[in-house]
């Protein structure tokens, strides 16, 4: 698991400066934790809900009349990954449209991931700003130096 971790899917995720950051992963080490936090499980690793490309391809026109999952697998391998854009949160087929084939009403996973965070007593933003030496927010101003793009903290504010 940490091979992987380590060697495939952090490179992805941090590229390669995060990666340099991180430092160099010098082999599996037994002694080494394989737990995770509450924080990161139940809320920052759903940052993933902002990669989800809200259209799955298929591999050619041709194959849209095809059943299984074959075509649709082909896609997802033909096609790259959902670059995660600041001003692209989550898409609306994961807001307005998820489950909406088996429910009468569609479910929406951001409110879904705020309730996850509700239900496990994760702390608010504030704390983790003062637990990583930074500023506690006041108002969305006081995000300028993370939040660069106005356009995204007045998105924020609303």
């Amino acid at each position: 698991m940490q091979h992987i971790t380590f060697e495939h899917w952090l490179p992805k995720i941090f590229g390669e400066i995060g990666l340099s950051m991180l430092g160099e992963y010098k082999g599996y080490d037994p002694s080494v934790n394989s737990g995770i936090f509450n924080a990161f499980a139940t809320a920052a690793f759903r940052f993933g809900h902002t990669l989800i490309n809200p259209i799955l391809y298929r591999l050619n026109k041709r194959l849209i009349q095809e059943g299984g999952i074959d075509p649709v697998l082909r896609g997802l391998f033909g096609i790259p990954g959902k670059m995660r854009e600041p001003t692209e949160l989550l898409n609306l087929e994961l807001t307005e449209k998820l489950f909406s084939a088996v429910h009468t009403v569609s479910l929406d996973l951001a409110a879904i991931n705020i309730q996850r965070g509700r239900d496990h007593g994760i702390p608010p933003y504030n704390d983790f700003r003062v637990f990583c030496n930074l500023t506690s927010a006041q108002d969305f101003e006081d995000l300028k130096e993370e939040i660069k793009n106005e356009d995204i903290r007045e998105k924020l504010r609303r």
